[in-house]
C-alpha cells in the first residue's frame, strides 16, 4: 500500500525578527512557529522566499519533528520575506506546503 505524504503544520507566524551584528553582510534570523499536524512528523522543512510564489528562495532550515518553533538564520535584510513549512515523513517523503 502507498504511504501517504504527512499532513502540513498549520498556523505559521513569525514571532520576531532579530538583526545580525555582522558589519560586512547584515543578516537576519527570523523566529517562526507553528501548529504541529495531529499525526507528528518526523521532521519539517522551513523555506524562505522573497516572493509569494517561492521562485527566489533565499533561505530555509530543517527542524525535527517534536519542534513547533525554529529560528531561520542567515535571511536578508532590507526585503519583504514570505516563509512555508512542510512536514517530512520517516522515509523522506514530502507533505504539501
Amino acid at each position: 500500500p502507498q504511504i501517504p505524504p504527512p499532513a502540513a503544520p498549520t498556523n505559521l507566524v513569525v514571532e520576531r525578527t532579530i538583526l545580525g551584528r555582522s558589519a560586512v553582510t547584515p543578516t537576519a534570523i527570523a523566529n517562526l512557529r507553528w501548529v504541529p499536524p495531529r499525526l507528528a512528523p518526523a521532521g519539517y522543512v522551513i523555506q524562505a522566499a522573497s516572493d509569494a510564489g517561492f521562485t527566489a528562495i533565499v533561505g530555509g532550515d530543517e527542524v525535527p519533528g517534536d519542534k513547533v518553533d525554529a529560528g531561520v538564520p542567515n535571511l536578508p535584510t532590507g526585503i519583504t520575506l514570505h516563509f512555508r513549512i512542510a512536514s517530512v515523513a520517516k522515509g523522506g517523503l514530502q507533505g504539501p506546503w
